[in-house]
């Protein structure tokens, strides 16, 4: 119907598809857009198929706040101190407790590195959903790091200050991410990340702040002890130069008015 409405004005037709599973690939499909759109906005660029010929046409760009989210090492100092994590590196998972972002991934993968012998804790932030923090704390204390793991699920006006009281942002998700806002965030924090191959991830880490991983436990395992091998300063740095040049608003303004104009 755009299409034949195109026809008649003669104005421009983007097509917006924020779903996971790319646009169908049929006859129909193949001509319209080949014809008659103009451009197609799209979450991750897996999601580019043999609908889409002309790449032009693809604009794919996830955006955060850079002003807003930035490392504070007085929010860092505060809540290290409320939650006493002392001299321990701690790695966070901030989202909703849902299957899909793969908080028992996470948990069975800090019990590997504790019984390592690393001096990890684990942070966990996000309010409960399809899955019940009573459920994460047992599958915690059937693995022996009850004690190295931390639950906040009430809502937090300090996410920033959270995040910054985090050594390594970790997204374990098993699904969707087809935003990524979590992990931009982290990165705008200056923050490596270690996430898994799931949904835009793997379009947006990058070998100088982060690692992507499968989504299973031994390999979470290597991609943290990857990280914490590393000079965690620097990646943090990189990750946070990362977010300001590529995923801020402002660069996200400018994106959006080439491609609409």
């Amino acid at each position: 119907f755009s299409s034949l409405l195109k026809k008649k004005f003669g104005f421009k037709l983007y097509r917006i598809h924020g779903e996971a599973k790319g646009i169908r690939n049929t006859v129909l499909n193949r001509y319209v857009h080949k014809k008659y759109v103009d451009g197609v906005v799209l979450s991750s660029r897996r999601l580019v198929n043999d609908v889409i010929v002309d790449l032009s046409k693809v604009f794919v760009r996830g955006a955060v706040d850079t002003e807003k989210f930035k490392f504070s090492e007085e929010g860092r100092r505060r809540l290290r101190e409320e939650l006493c994590i002392g001299d321990s590196i701690l790695l966070g998972i901030v989202g909703r407790l849902d299957p899909v972002k793969g908080h028992d991934l996470f948990i069975r993968a800090l019990s590997v590195l504790v019984e390592k012998g690393l001096n990890v804790k684990g942070l966990i932030v996000g309010e409960e959903k399809n899955v019940k923090l009573y459920d994460l704390g047992s599958l915690a204390r059937n693995l022996g790091v009850d004690r190295n793991i931390i639950f906040i699920t009430e809502r937090r006006e300090d996410i920033i200050d959270l995040m910054s009281a985090i050594d390594v942002g970790v997204v374990p998700s098993k699904g969707s991410e087809m935003i990524a806002r979590t992990l931009l965030e982290f990165m705008a924090c200056g923050r490596p990340v270690v996430a898994t191959e799931v949904g835009v991830l793997p379009e947006i880490v990058k070998e100088n702040f982060g690692r992507v991983v499968k989504a299973e436990e031994e390999a979470l395992c290597r991609g943290i002890e990857a990280i914490l091998n590393r000079n965690l300063r620097e990646l943090g740095k990189a990750a946070r130069e990362e977010a300001v040049e590529n995923f801020s608003l402002c660069r996200l303004a400018d994106v959006v008015n080439s491609f609409f104009a």
